[in-house]
């Protein structure tokens, strides 16, 4: 009994010292979490305006095959992973995406499809000169008033940054730093980045989509441009603090069971203080699920490298295309016949896509209806066409030594493969309709593919399926009966959240009253 006294004596000691810091924290996570419901980091490239601004493909002017392009960059012809068709001003230009041998990060170069030139890093007038026609574009495509009552930019201000608050992360970013980063000078406060080096747009943001992230996204993830910059600093940082959380949070819920019997063996709170008595019923009702929170923001950070990302291997994706990209194969295919074949002449952009070493183009156009919820939208095809079949037929080479898998064209989400409701940040990350493809290997292996796009844009194993109902299960209730039942899921949230944040305020106080 004795050495059980002086163990829970310990346990709350421990419990008060580490909750002075942890219960701040757990507030801010609490307040910062209501907002995560609704806002997220400002990632216009994933919006569905995101080739809104974007000019339209001039398909007559090309002059160049892509493997004259490659040829013209300097580059072999297996080297490109990714090769796109796009317009820089009023010239079409060839991207080629490829892995920098020396530094193993994703560079572009960028060559000009009407006369072969490589293009060299833009000067300032230059970038200003495409934000402007991409401020144009965007405004004829949405209803949002992005440059109210301005043709023209005001004050222009301009820097050139290699990372700042809102390039941070993303596959938009890799290759295209250092980026312009030009103010518009509306009223809105919105500011465009043009790549130095590809002159592509690859962020916009307004200055209420930059208050609400930090108020959300920013605070919650502690996603300071200082610290994200340093990968393993910060992952160190969140993996020791959410750590400490856990103990703080669990050794809490742990105690307030412990202390229900009062001095006189009735159950009930022994705590006469009304400050502690609060904390005490608080924690009991609430301690479980911001233990959970707290555990579960932890594992989003795959401690010690327990699970397997999401996205496709390097591997996966060259064995869904069949090796490298052979580009001689797209020479038969025509980016004039491509537009005709897509069936809209607003055409943005052409992807080289392979499947099975079969050569198709992924061709995005946007859907121009006159309202505001399809204004703007980008809407992607495959030319040639794809069958079920042929997807599946590919799949199989992920995994050459397994059983052939079992193919399913999903048009609902399902458990696994799912979008956060109401967001505007998915597109090019989930995409409906998807291939799943289920392997029955000892790690039951599943792909999502994109049917418009022959590419993975998910995959799972035994690891991920836990990791997911860990770290996305737990932390944001992301169960597909809530997520389908809005706002039943909001309220369950925002109960949940007031009642952790009512457990830490309650902490603070006691906290305060201790120094006092």
């Amino acid at each position: 009994m004795a050495f059980k006294r002086k163990s829970i004596q310990l346990l709350a000691r421990l419990h008060r010292y580490a909750g002075l810091v942890g219960s701040v924290f757990f507030a801010v996570w609490f307040v910062s979490g209501v907002f995560m419901m609704y806002v997220e980091m400002p990632y216009f490239r994933q919006s569905r305006f995101a080739f809104a601004g974007d000019a339209t493909l001039n398909a007559s002017a090309v002059r160049l095959t892509p493997a004259a392009a490659v040829a013209r960059s300097g580059l072999s012809q297996d080297t490109p992973d990714r090769m796109r068709l796009v317009m820089l001003q009023d010239r079409p230009v060839y991207r080629l995406h490829y892995t920098d041998e020396s530094s193993g990060s994703e560079t572009i170069r960028t060559v000009f499809a009407d006369t072969g030139e490589l293009l060299t890093p833009l000067q300032a007038d230059e970038a200003m000169r495409i934000a402007r026609d991409f401020a144009k574009r965007m405004q004829a495509f949405t209803n949002e008033n992005i440059f109210p009552d301005q043709a023209d930019f005001g004050d222009l201000l301009i820097d050139l940054v290699p990372v700042d608050q809102w390039t941070l992360y993303g596959p938009e970013f890799r290759g295209q730093r250092p980026l312009f980063r030009i103010a518009a000078g509306d009223e809105a406060g919105t500011e465009i980045y043009v790549s130095q080096k590809t002159g592509a747009v690859v962020q916009m943001t307004r200055r209420d989509d930059r208050l609400l992230a930090w108020a959300g996204p920013v605070i919650h993830w502690m996603y300071f441009a200082n610290l994200r910059r340093h990968a393993a600093l910060w992952s160190t940082t969140v993996l020791w603090v959410s750590g400490a959380g856990v103990f703080v949070a669990c050794s809490g819920f742990v105690l307030g069971f412990l202390r229900l019997r009062n001095r006189k063996g009735v159950t009930g709170s022994p705590f006469s203080e009304t400050w502690m008595r609060w904390h005490h019923w608080l924690g009991l009702l609430f301690g479980l699920v911001t233990c959970t929170w707290i555990f579960s923001g932890w594992m989003s950070m795959t401690p010690m490298n327990w699970a397997p990302g999401i996205s496709a291997t390097r591997t996966e994706s060259a064995a869904l295309r069949g090796g490298p990209l052979r580009l001689d194969n797209f020479s038969k295919l025509s980016p004039i016949a491509a537009q005709n074949a897509h069936g809209d002449t607003d055409i943005r952009e052409i992807e080289f896509v392979q499947l099975r070493g079969q050569a198709h183009l992924r061709i995005t156009g946007i859907t121009s209806i006159n309202h505001q919820e399809s204004a703007g939208a980008a809407r992607a095809i495959l030319w040639p066409a794809l069958t079920e079949g042929d997807l599946c037929a590919a799949a199989s080479d992920l995994r050459p030594r397994d059983s052939r898998p079992q193919c399913e064209i999903l048009t609902e989400w399902d458990a696994y493969y799912y979008a956060k409701p109401g967001s505007r940040f998915q597109f090019g990350r989930r995409v409906l309709p998807v291939l799943r493809v289920d392997f029955e290997d000892a790690s039951r292996h599943s792909y999502y593919i994109d049917p418009a796009g022959a590419r993975i844009v998910a995959r799972y194993e035994s690891r991920s399926r836990w990791n997911r109902w860990l770290y996305q299960g737990l932390h944001s209730f992301s169960i597909p009966v809530l997520y389908q039942n809005r706002p039943l899921w909001d309220l369950i949230m925002l109960l949940f959240l007031a009642g952790g944040l009512a457990l830490a305020l309650t902490a603070i106080v006691l906290t305060l009253r201790k120094f006092k």
